[in-house]
């Protein structure tokens, strides 16, 4: 799949004036206002989960760009790469030869956004805090379940009576264990129960975002076991609340109306002690309708927004997207961003309901989706097609080699004439995922046409009730999306076929032990070959049985303002990640303000190109007065 990247390039005429600028606004070469240039707005249509701001108890993506800007890790990704990391609170780390202890050798002199320090004690609360809340579908998934990481104690602890229940008994054999230790003031110690291949990516992800001890303390009941920390019970202070060591603090957080994000002065700068951010202010407004979104952006009331591919034609010229994978914005003024990402769009089954208990039904639905149609006639052609293989491109143990499910009337009828199920086929859609209906009524056409004896039904249910249905396992089935949480197949796979994976519980694809086993084993080693031999294999087996259809990654886009710098590198854009994207083709993200600044003066130069992304690299047009040419450039070596 080629992914296009149009725009209009922003030349600058004058260097942005100093980050303490008061001024409201200035005037462009081009007669065009540069509103609020110390303050960044966002229009995003999607929020955080019930989990708020917490990254103990909140996972979803868009809270995850509140937590990037807020928060800091002991590890962070190193700029595009979806596998490379680099040590950011830490100085450094080594690894036992075991593959079990992990000592992290941490920076000195970071202070949090309350003036108190950073220090190992702090990391150290921040992980025990998250184990010991774990809360109902929290990211804890991650660093204490069998499946994953497994800090030492942590398996134990969250299969026990631990959710929504305090058990004091098996909080304190938890942290008796000590699988975060302080070896001294900037010496943290974590001890696994078994070797894990993405312990390191984990290190870099929210969940083990560190917060302040102090402003957790002081705002959330304690317990015997812990100061500020009740186990079994979330406090809700914080769910609307954050304190970390990130170059912005959060002033404001209303659900359903907007995020407000203010400059620490404070702040570190990072491994390279760039300093504070550029701009003063990051605010993230919740508007849901896109055409609202979009008449902002033309308007330059908001510098950026999230489109999916459904609604690219409102934003760039249809003919020259179809005709040579060309993005070309509609009006002057506009730059859009494209990426590829990996994410996953899926179809998953829930095996108790008939007729998906019959695999011949699954892998007849697989057949009879009309992929085709789908990507180009509702994903608007940004979309990169699976075929049904779980990991996508991109990833560790993407294998293409891998047989593919594609539309098949022929096979499709044969297997529904061998079942011959005969009654009503319901297919669950959320209210207002306008790619989950328009897919569903996809495949009713299809199986309908293809089965006189089947009566397909769509049913819209609000997400409280579909959260509901999911968590009893009572929901027949559900075109859905992932987002990943860490690029490496090993939670991403055991999610959806181990014990205590969301989707493996809701499809029973964690009663298949075979892939079971693979899934832990590839999971725990670090032989390149053993793990893709074993990814390669578990494909196979889950293509065989079809308790989800993997069906795209979808492609992520994102219009702004072209004020917004720097123009010619998607840094400071969360797609430059290729993990961003809401499964919905949109970027999730949003902005990593600290990167990101605006224009005093522009000089527009209408530029239309189309161009190929890698994961790691960006092709970018560089203009000069003379001449127009296309050069390579890799913002992160």
């Amino acid at each position: 799949m080629i992914a296009g990247v149009g725009f209009y390039v922003t030349q600058m005429q004058q260097q942005q004036s100093a980050a303490t600028s008061t001024a409201a606004t200035s005037t462009s070469a081009s007669g065009l206002q540069v509103p609020n240039q110390d303050t960044l707005v966002e229009e995003t249509g999607s929020q955080p989960g019930d989990g708020g701001v917490d990254p103990g108890v909140e996972w979803g993506p868009r809270g995850n760009i509140i937590f990037e800007n807020v928060y800091e890790s002991l590890m962070a990704y190193d700029g595009p790469h979806v596998d490379k990391w680099v040590p950011w609170l830490a100085d450094h780390y080594t690894v036992s030869s075991d593959g079990l202890v992990y000592t992290f050798y941490l920076r000195k002199g970071i202070m949090f956004q309350d003036g108190t320090p950073f220090n190992a004690s702090a990391v150290k609360f921040s992980i025990d805090r998250n184990i010991l809340m774990n809360a109902p579908n929290s990211p804890d998934y991650l660093i204490a379940y069998t499946a994953t990481m497994a800090i030492k104690g942590g398996p134990r602890y969250v299969n026990a009576e631990t959710t929504s229940n305090y058990n004091s008994t098996e909080a304190k054999i938890y942290l008796a264990q000590e699988g975060v230790k302080v070896i001294d003031d900037y010496t943290v110690q974590i001890t696994l129960e078994h070797p894990y291949a993405a312990a390191i990516a984990t290190m870099a992800f929210s969940v083990t975002a560190v917060v302040s001890p102090s402003y957790v303390i002081a705002n959330c009941p304690g317990s015997p076991e812990m100061p500020g920390v009740m186990p079994g019970e979330t406090c809700q202070f914080m769910l609307t609340h954050a304190m970390g060591t990130g170059p912005f603090q959060l002033t404001e957080f209303t659900r359903n109306v907007r995020t407000v994000l203010d400059r620490f002065d404070g702040y570190w700068g990072g491994p390279n002690g760039t300093g504070p951010a550029k701009l003063r202010r990051y605010i993230i407004n919740f508007v849901p309708e896109i055409g609202t979104r979009e008449l902002d952006l033309y308007a330059g009331t908001t510098d950026g927004i999230e489109i999916h591919g459904t609604n690219a034609f409102d934003i760039i010229d249809k003919n020259a997207w179809l005709s040579n994978r060309t993005i070309v914005p509609l009006k002057p003024g506009i730059r859009v961003w494209s990426a590829p990402t990996i994410a996953v769009s899926y179809i998953m089954l829930n095996s108790r309901v008939k007729p998906f208990d019959d695999p011949n039904f699954r892998l007849a639905l697989a057949y009879a989706f009309p992929y085709d149609t789908y990507f180009n006639s509702v994903l608007n052609g940004f979309a990169v097609p699976l075929g049904g293989r779980l990991i996508p491109n991109g990833m560790f143990g993407s294998d293409p080699s891998l047989p593919s499910f594609t539309y098949n009337p022929d096979k499709a009828r044969a297997l529904l004439q061998q079942v011959n199920y005969k009654g009503n086929v319901t297919l669950l859609v959320v209210s207002g995922q306008t790619n989950e209906l328009s897919g569903s009524l996809l495949l009713k056409d299809s199986l309908e046409s293809l089965d006189p004896n089947i009566s397909v039904v769509i049913k819209e249910v609000d997400f409280a009730t579909w959260e509901t249905m999911f968590e009893q396992s009572t929901a027949p089935d559900r075109f859905g999306a992932w987002t990943m949480d860490i690029s490496d197949p090993a939670p991403y796979v055991g999610n959806f076929v181990t014990p205590g994976g969301q989707v493996a519980i809701f499809t029973e694809a964690d009663n298949n032990q075979t892939i079971v086993d693979l899934a832990n084993q590839a999971a725990a080693s670090t032989n390149t070959t053993f793990r893709l031999a074993a990814y390669r294999e578990i494909q196979l087996e889950l293509l065989r049985n079809a308790q989800f259809v993997m069906i795209n990654s979808p492609v992520a886009l994102f219009a702004e303002r072209d004020w917004v710098l720097p123009g010619d590198s998607a840094i400071g854009r969360a797609l430059y990640n290729a993990e961003s994207g809401d499964g919905d083709g949109g970027v999730s993200g949003g902005y990593h303000a600290y990167y990101i600044s605006k224009a005093q003066t522009t000089q527009q130069i209408n530029v239309d190109i189309g161009m190929p992304f890698t994961l790691s690299q960006l092709q970018l047009l560089t203009i000069t007065k003379s001449s127009t040419r296309l050069v390579n450039k890799n913002y992160y070596n």
